[in-house]
């Protein structure tokens, strides 16, 4: 049986090179092919650079600080303390495995054991509870656990004759980041006390904002209306201007970990990842349309300009 990678789905296959000289073939490829070359380059970098960060990030926290998976078992099940300590290790092992195989290669398999444990470890969050809108996890998380998921199954279903349609996955992918944007937007109106936390501790680094609560709350409400409306946006209408919103605001809120908690925040940091990655790919494969957009419209005009009057 023939094996469907990455390269089939969203571009024209180009050859991957392996290890340092995948550098110097990234490198070579910008500078001396095509620009369409250069975007389908960049299309496996993110997700590649995506999937390694989104892997560390939640491998370190099952190491540092412990899953929910394994918390709920301890507490729940009876099972012994140094069974769960293992459990959390072999997350994290297993994790590093999809992470050193997507850098290889990406494939059907990886993908889909990764999507499992995100959305494993999201779903034991919500049953957990014990925290501000715990029962909203499973939609805060959307995007780390729908995205691999929805690659792996798309290069399962090529591997057996069957396909996706290239729209469906751009829909599919565009609902999990907005979904996770509509979520955060509602915690930020109903005023999650982290993220107040947050922006008070972001503001005393920045002596020209006030490092109020009152400020914090003020900002969080047009914060949770803007995720929200950009959001539908994405969903209804998206466009770079939109897409772009995401991707910095995505990667601005991620580094906030690190703002707010130190070097203790970086595991954090990375596992959101596919908050400003997945609106960053989405922004690639658009800006891949517009060319051709643009040609075929023009292609449309010289037949109406020929046809005779």
């Amino acid at each position: 049986m023939e094996v469907r990678t990455y390269e089939g789905l969203f571009f024209d296959d180009l050859p991957i090179c392996r290890g340092r000289v995948f550098f110097l073939g990234m490198l070579k490829t910008l500078s001396s092919e095509k620009w369409a070359g250069g975007v389908m380059l960049a299309q496996k970098l993110i997700v590649r650079l995506i999937v390694l960060l989104q892997c560390l990030g939640l491998g370190a926290i099952a190491i540092l600080d412990g899953t929910a998976v394994g918390t709920y078992l301890f507490l729940y099940t009876g099972l012994e303390e140094v069974f769960s300590y293992a459990l959390n290790y072999a997350i994290a092992i297993v994790l590093l495995g999809v992470a050193m195989a997507t850098l290889k290669e990406v494939r059907a398999w990886p993908l889909l054991v990764m999507g499992f444990v995100f959305i494993t470890e999201a779903f034991f969050k919500t049953v957990l509870g014990g925290q501000f809108a715990s029962n909203l996890t499973l939609g805060a998380h959307m995007v780390r656990y729908m995205w691999p998921l929805l690659l792996g199954l798309s290069l399962s279903f090529d591997s057996t004759g069957q396909s996706l349609k290239r729209r469906d996955v751009l829909f599919f992918l565009r609902l999990a980041i907005s979904g996770t944007f509509v979520v955060h937007g509602v915690e930020a109106l109903m005023m999650h006390p982290k993220f107040i936390d947050f922006i008070i501790v972001a503001n005393t680094k920045f002596p020209w904002l006030p490092a109020t609560e009152g400020f914090a709350r003020n900002a969080l409400i047009a914060i949770g209306l803007i995720d929200i409306v950009v959001a539908m946006l994405v969903m209804m209408r998206p466009s770079l201007w939109s897409l772009g919103y995401m991707a910095i605001w995505g990667a601005l809120t991620a580094g906030a970990r690190v703002i707010f908690a130190d070097i203790q925040g970086i595991p954090d940091m990375i596992l959101r990842a596919p908050h400003w990655g997945i609106p960053l790919l989405l922004m690639v494969l658009m800006w891949k349309r517009r060319p051709q957009k643009r040609a075929t419209d023009q292609a449309k005009g010289e037949q109406v300009s020929a046809a005779p009057s």
